[in-house]
């Protein structure tokens, strides 16, 4: 399930995946690797590092989904006009 009573908000995809957005956005590189993105989003986020790599994908793979973000050739990410 995406949305988790129980949890903690700001391990929600839709938390994470604004954070990466945000990251996105006010970079001065059109293409950024993931692991840059999410050593950014830790830095803001800190419950996001102390959590795993695996709740900043989740929010990856949810920003894909809904066309978001997209991926060239060589893994690297960007925000979608």
């Amino acid at each position: 399930m995406i949305v988790d009573e129980h949890a903690r908000p700001e391990k929600s995809p839709y938390f994470i995946g604004a954070q990466i957005l945000n990251v996105l956005g006010r970079h001065d590189r059109e293409w950024l690797s993931p692991s840059i993105v999410f050593e950014h989003v830790r830095y803001i986020v800190p419950v996001v590092g102390s959590g795993s790599y695996a709740h900043f994908l989740i929010g990856l793979d949810w920003l894909f989904l809904v066309g978001a973000i997209e991926a060239n050739p060589k893994g690297e990410i960007r925000r979608c006009s």
